[in-house]
């Protein structure tokens, strides 16, 4: 009678669906009730409002309860995808291997539609400086509108294309300086006390020295590995 409307769906985000609905029906949003299912696998894929936007439309319409199921293949083709992005990066290193500064540029294709295409390129902007120490950084993310697939939230949010571009750039440099790479890695790395690319200073919870420590172990006891990494010094 009040013309409300309840949306059951396996979603992450309810209140956000829930404003997103309200614009395309042009509802208030105390009209509308998202119930989150069992959300299931997501990995991003349910950041986005997904068929809940279809289900009012259709329950509307119809004036009665309506169901939509989507088969594998309908789910792979509806979903989001994850984002193709171009990265343009400039590192300076010291000779003794101490990176000092970077910049880059970061172009991602998020197709016809904004999605959460811009927070996911923003998020690949911040984290192109790696897990390392860098005191001087610039770093552009722009999120483009194409023809192409629509992107928007997938597992990783944007870190994943960073990390290809941020790991990459540290080998070519190895290359250039003549420094083994993971030791350039233990040079550069974060530690307690050091600020990221966005100026926050982590205390406690800095691992990637222990980590990179635990790599050169298990090199250190295989003979084959040992002698790449002697090569390599």
């Amino acid at each position: 009678k009040q013309d409300n409307l309840v949306i059951w769906s396996a979603n992450q985000c309810p209140f956000r669906d829930r404003r997103q609905v309200a614009v395309v029906l042009g509802m208030r949003e105390n009209q509308i009730r998202i119930i989150r299912a069992t959300t299931g696998g997501a990995f991003g894929g349910k950041d986005d409002v997904t068929v809940e936007i279809h289900l009012g439309l259709l329950a509307r319409a119809a004036r009665r309860p309506v169901r939509l199921v989507l088969d594998r293949e309908e789910s792979f083709l509806s979903q989001t995808k994850r984002h193709a992005i171009e990265i343009w990066t400039r590192w300076g290193a010291k000779a003794d291997g101490r990176i000092c500064a970077m910049e880059g540029d970061v172009w991602g294709d998020k197709g016809p539609y904004a999605g959460l295409g811009a927070f996911v390129v923003k998020k690949c902007g911040l984290h192109l400086s790696g897990p390392y120490y860098i005191p001087n950084i610039r770093v552009d993310s722009y999120s483009v509108y194409t023809n192409n697939i629509f992107a928007s939230a997938m597992r990783g949010f944007g870190v994943t294309q960073a990390a290809i571009a941020h790991e990459a750039q540290m080998d070519e440099l190895a290359k250039k300086l003549e420094i083994n790479p993971l030791r350039l890695r233990l040079i550069n790395c974060l530690k307690s006390g050091l600020s990221t690319a966005t100026g926050q200073v982590f205390h406690e919870g800095v691992g990637i020295e222990a980590t990179l420590e635990k790599i050169r172990e298990v090199v250190l006891k295989d003979s084959a590995l040992h002698r790449y990494w002697e090569d390599l010094t």
